[in-house]
């Protein structure tokens, strides 16, 4: 007698984790949270946190995502912080118009573009949590 092997059902990781590697990291540098992420996944806290530690490249899509997401925030509150300069583009519409027999007709318009430079400037309280946070004992 001879004994076929039975091909086993393929886990969580498997199927539906370790596919959407790319997606996580995209989600976790945009800020969704764990708890955001295995419910669009569709898994369960527990299955998502057992391979979280039991997978290597799944660990390190957590880690390499949580270290770039905190790059981005603090670049974000250095700007808010510091004041930051912006370029606002208006868009006007001209119009020649004619009267003619009393009537008003317009013959001609035309799009006119003014970029106008705001200057936005530092905002206290980030600058003062950033300081509390970063150097708690000054």
């Amino acid at each position: 007698m001879s004994k076929v092997k039975k091909a086993g059902r393929k886990n969580a990781y498997d199927t539906i984790i370790y596919p959407q590697l790319n997606q996580i990291r995209f989600w976790l540098n945009e800020g969704y949270s764990h708890q955001q992420i295995y419910k669009m996944l569709g898994v369960s806290e527990a299955t998502f946190y057992k391979y979280s530690t039991l997978k290597t490249e799944f660990k390190e899509v957590l880690k390499n995502s949580k270290q770039q997401l905190e790059i981005k925030l603090t670049e974000a509150l250095y700007k808010e912080g510091q004041g930051f300069e912006h370029t606002e583009v208006q868009t006007e519409l001209e119009e020649d118009v004619i009267i003619d027999n009393g009537e008003e007709k317009v013959i001609k318009r035309k799009k006119k573009q003014k970029k106008i430079t705001k200057f936005h400037r530092g905002n206290v309280n980030a600058l003062i949590f950033a300081l509390c946070n970063r150097f708690p004992t000054k």
